[in-house]
């Protein structure tokens, strides 16, 4: 497994339905990279040193298990034992889907 350094998460990238909401099959052209999936492995906090505290860690915003939102083009991705997964900084986080 792959474990992400201090300021990224692992997450696991969940495909939209490729039908439109009448049913229709949508071709793989139109469709759009996902933006939203499940996290995997958190990396470890960082120090950010843009800030007047001496000892400021940053900690993930999100727990292992959950469904986020991330920005579309500003990841990494990668593969592991033929499955594919994304590295995205914690900045890049958009939101937790419930």
């Amino acid at each position: 497994m792959i474990e992400p350094l201090s300021g990224f998460v692992l997450i696991e990238p969940i495909e939209d339905d490729q039908r439109s909401s009448g049913g229709v099959y949508l071709p793989e052209s139109t469709k759009d990279k996902p933006s939203k999936g499940k996290v995997i492995v958190c990396g470890k906090p960082y120090t950010d040193f843009n800030t007047s505290f001496q000892t400021a860690f940053v900690h993930s915003p999100v727990n292992v298990g959950q469904t986020v939102l991330y920005k579309k083009w500003t990841n990494q991705e990668v593969e592991d034992n033929g499955k594919k997964y994304l590295i995205v900084k914690f900045d890049e986080l958009l939101g937790i889907i419930q």
